[in-house]
């Protein structure tokens, strides 16, 4: 059983999207642990804890304060640096969609981590997701089409294993969806589909996301 802590919730993305899409994860292998409220629950011994944490949120203090942002000491015990610790102890750790939001100018020490920053995104459009290359996480994932955020992203690392893709009619075009990271002992993947519950509960995204935490948790 890997123990999985979900950050989640803020302004533009309601935890509930989440919590009912990974509902159909199987609750055989994964124990999954929700926090909506990092400012008040979250910290650093805290993270230990878990296998994998999946950072689904974007850098806002709460969803009815946008505007205060979660990375700040004053808020919260626990920040970037805290995460990379975590990695590179190890552990896994999961960038999914909002939790992609992050721009070198607001959080640098997280899109360093990261390996990319967010650009933008069109308005809700169909998105075709596709590996394009064989890799444990795109394992049994077949090509999807559904209604979301097209996220277009800017590469900052130059090690990271690209293994999806995403892309749309809009002006977004083709972008980098998924890739993972060696950092220290531990595992990075970050994927950018998962905004609508279309998206997020389509059968071959969950089997992107649970390939993930299994390769993150080292079990692939």
């Amino acid at each position: 059983m890997l123990n999985v802590l979900v950050l989640c919730d803020d302004c533009w993305h309601p935890a509930e999207t989440l919590v009912r899409a990974f509902a159909a994860l199987d609750k055989g292998r994964y124990t999954l642990d929700y926090v909506m409220a990092p400012r008040d629950i979250l910290y650093d011994e805290m993270l230990y804890r878990y296998d994998v944490i999946v950072l689904a949120r974007a850098n806002s203090f709460s969803p009815a304060l946008s505007s205060n942002k979660w990375f700040d000491p004053k808020w919260c015990a626990v920040m970037p640096e805290n995460f990379r610790r975590y990695i590179e102890s190890g552990r896994g750790y999961i960038a999914l969609h909002a939790g992609l939001t992050m721009k070198t100018a607001e959080v640098p020490e997280l899109a360093a981590l990261h390996g990319s920053e967010f650009v933008f995104h069109p308005p809700q459009c169909p998105v075709t997701v596709r590996p394009v290359k064989d890799h444990p996480i795109a394992e049994g994932v077949k090509p999807f089409t559904a209604r979301d955020e097209h996220y277009a992203i800017k590469m900052l690392c130059d090690d990271a294993d690209v293994f999806l893709e995403s892309a749309s009619d809009s002006e977004a075009g083709v972008q980098v969806a998924g890739y993972t990271r060696l950092i220290g002992n531990g595992r990075l993947c970050a994927l950018t589909p998962g905004h609508t519950l279309s998206a997020l509960g389509d059968p071959n995204c969950l089997k992107l996301i649970s390939n993930a935490i299994d390769w993150c948790a080292k079990q692939k």
